[in-house]
């Protein structure tokens, strides 16, 4: 069985097609409540449905803009020397895995975070493919 631990390819890390299906899924629930929004296709006179359709519309707008960032567009590479990794929300984080201090992880974010001597943090969520290839390695060189 597969598992988001192991990647098919080593040294990557990324979200798998079934993250990226979900946050498409949450982009065209969005589409569908901004468009009855747009064309009035609901009761306009009851201030409930007109609130109700805007609460919709803001937060799976946010939800929108979080899955589709983390699903497309967070990568990850490493090799017994470095890890690199990217996420829109921070950019770009390279390292040398000799100079990671520590490294914990967090039950309820459910990711890893490593921690090196320069102060970076690097946070590895558990639902990134390839994850557990980089803890095994982590815990090898360490």
């Amino acid at each position: 069985m597969y598992h988001a631990k192991n990647s098919k390819n080593k040294g990557n890390l990324g979200y798998s097609l079934v993250m990226k299906i979900m946050a498409l899924f949450i982009f065209f629930f969005t589409v569908v409540v901004f468009y009855i929004f747009i064309t009035k296709s609901y009761q306009i006179n009851t201030l409930g449905e007109t609130t109700a359709l805007i609460s919709l519309m803001v937060f799976f707008g946010v939800g929108t803009i979080y899955a589709i960032g983390d699903a497309f567009f967070v990568y990850g590479n490493f090799n017994k020397k470095y890890i690199e990794f990217y996420s829109p929300w921070l950019g770009l984080r390279k390292q040398k895995l000799i100079d990671l201090e520590a490294y914990s992880y967090n039950r309820i974010a459910t990711w890893y975070v490593l921690s090196f001597k320069d102060g970076t943090k690097i946070r590895i969520s558990a639902y990134l493919d390839g994850y557990g290839d980089l803890m095994r390695l982590i815990k090898k060189l360490k």
